[in-house]
């Protein structure tokens, strides 16, 4: 370093005394004077600790050309006279929406890079002691702040989408297995939605998803079943090996078809069987709130618009945004992480078509074939993996923490895991919704509910999460549907209330015949999860005895059928 110094540019070399806006002044600060505002160092100037300086000013740079443009194709800038009051009006709208965006971020960088240099500047143990233990209570993700999106700068002509506001009559929040399959069902139906996912692309994530009976018979009422039993073997038993103890036990699976699908495969079939233009890529819902005068839901996007709905549809997972309008109570965590990922035989695997599982202790490994060539395997564990969120991101540090953990375990599985695509990896922690939140939530209100996920996220202990969404989705449209025929979604006054009532009885319709089936899968799912990850003896013999009390046919909920579409 010193040579480095020594050699350098001398015209490059700079003296600065570093400067910073305190967090506190950028939370109080009135950023806007009529149509004048601030941006980059001007508005908040902070040290060089968190690297950030430079990329908080580009990320202002996006939010205010982008609020600016929502508002000035609305006005014209040459207006005098009342028209000019308007006009300023509207622009200092826009840039206290620019200011109110930022506000929330700012804040928090300045902090972090305050912090830091209070900490790099004292020479107090006591002041660096209090900063430090700041800093891991209000930045446990110390890197978070890189993880931050400003949103889409252009307006993406496959959005089809005007800056400002439009009205959509249903929308879909999320693309994925649940909210391609409710718009795929709707769409049966003769009714036309608006699906918004988040992802510039169909999410394939989660390499792939088993399908027991009840899933198959949803899908046949998709109309998209004979495709897809065409990508994927039937499975015909299954085999539990107890490495510890030194035994196995055979069953054959239950009656009806078992297959295991590529997740990409049967979100692309999903997508394929939509009228063009259904899905909507690159639109993320930030929030959900009321419309006063209608009290229709306003749908708030990560790029700036507006959507008002008249029917909304939470399809986005455990982290739903459709869930927290619903004030949802948030889903739980097991202790439990899982790592799911392909391997592909060119030559072909040669495997039984069987799904094996093999137990050490409190880890549990598994195998099912999806073709004759890709194999679909899990490790599921309480130890191994880290808690840093920046694991799950990196595919290479995943295999090798994970080949780690099945040192033990028979080494065609540890050959598997490493020879797997690591573009298919992901390692999750797993989620569920309390049994007792689903038999107590409130699914709906107004014209907005929820589905899938977003609904009742489930551990994979059943293997239902991906079925039971599916199901979901044809009830779902099924109830809609014998109430939308009877009323005017464009009306007004009276008789949109009366729409609203209706909508709102097909949805209250669908949750009650919902939450009895999710119930019953959620608190069987619990328990085998309680079993899986308790390492207390009275923990395991409760979970047993209410298994065999309450679930004497351990396989029974794959025969439940959801009814024709």
């Amino acid at each position: 370093m010193v040579d480095m110094v020594r050699r350098s540019y001398v015209e490059k070399l700079t003296l600065t005394h570093l400067r910073y806006r305190a967090p506190w002044d950028i939370l109080l600060s009135k950023f806007r004077r009529g149509t004048v505002t601030v941006a980059g160092d001007a508005m908040h100037v902070m040290g060089p600790f968190l690297g950030q300086g430079g990329s908080a000013a580009m990320e202002d740079a996006i939010v205010l050309a982008r609020c600016l443009a929502q508002k000035l194709h609305q006005v014209d800038l040459s207006a005098e006279g009342r028209q000019m009051r308007i006009t300023q009006n509207v622009i200092g709208e826009a840039i206290d929406q620019y200011v109110k965006e930022r506000r929330i971020r700012l804040p928090k960088l300045s902090l972090q890079a305050y912090l830091l240099g209070s900490q790099l500047q004292s020479s107090s143990s006591l002041a660096k002691f209090t900063i430090v233990a700041l800093m891991m209570i209000v930045f446990k993700d110390q890197n978070a702040h890189s993880q931050y999106f400003c949103g889409d700068l252009r307006l993406s002509v496959r959005r089809e989408m005007e800056c400002g506001e439009e009205e959509i009559d249903i929308v879909i929040a999320g693309g994925g297995i649940c909210g391609l399959a409710t718009a795929l069902a709707l769409h049966r139906k003769g009714i036309k939605s608006v699906v918004l996912e988040r992802s510039e692309t169909l999410r394939a994530t989660g390499a792939a998803i088993g399908v027991l009976p009840n899933g198959w018979r949803a899908l046949d009422q998709l109309g998209v079943a004979s495709k897809l039993r065409q990508t994927a073997l039937p499975i015909h038993r299954a085999s539990e090996i107890w490495l510890h103890e030194n035994k196995q036990g055979t069953t054959q699976l239950m009656d009806g078809e078992v297959r295991c699908l590529q997740r990409g495969d049967l979100v692309t079939t999903l997508a394929e069987n939509l009228p063009h233009g259904t899905i909507r890529f690159g639109c993320q819902v930030l929030s959900v709130k009321s419309d006063p005068l209608t009290s229709y839901p306003l749908i708030q996007l990560q790029s700036g618009s507006i959507i008002k709905a008249k029917i909304l549809i939470g399809c986005d997972g455990a982290h739903s945004a459709v869930a927290d309008f619903l004030e949802l109570k948030p889903p739980k965590l097991f202790s439990i992480r899982s790592v799911r990922g392909l391997t592909c035989y060119p030559s072909g695997h040669g495997l039984p078509h069987e799904f094996v599982r093999f137990r050490r202790e409190n880890f549990l490994v598994g195998r099912i074939p999806i073709d004759h060539n890709l194999v679909y395997w899990f490790v599921s564990g309480q130890e191994g993996y880290p808690t840093d969120s920046n694991i799950s991101k990196d595919p290479e540090l995943i295999r090798e923490l994970t080949l780690e953990s099945i040192e033990a375990f028979p080494e065609e599985m540890v050959e598997m895991v490493r020879r797997s695509d690591p573009g298919k990896l992901s390692l999750t922690h797993l989620r569920y919704r309390a049994p007792w939140d689903i038999l107590l939530g409130k699914f709906r209100k107004g014209t907005v509910t929820v589905a899938g996920d977003a609904m009742h996220v489930m551990g994979p202990f059943l293997g239902q999460g991906g079925s039971a969404a599916l199901e979901d989705a044809i009830v779902l449209a099924r109830c809609l549907a014998q109430k939308l025929h009877q009323v005017d979604l464009k009306a007004e006054g009276r008789h949109m209330r009366v729409t609203q009532n209706a909508i709102g009885e097909a949805m209250d319709r669908f949750v009650n015949e919902r939450r009895m089936r999710l119930v019953k899968l959620s608190l069987q799912t619990y328990l085998i999860g309680s079993l899986h990850q308790s390492s207390s003896s009275i923990v395991k013999i409760m979970s047993i005895a209410l298994m065999m009390i309450l679930f004497r046919d351990p396989t029974a909920h794959t025969r439940y059928d959801c009814g024709d579409l």
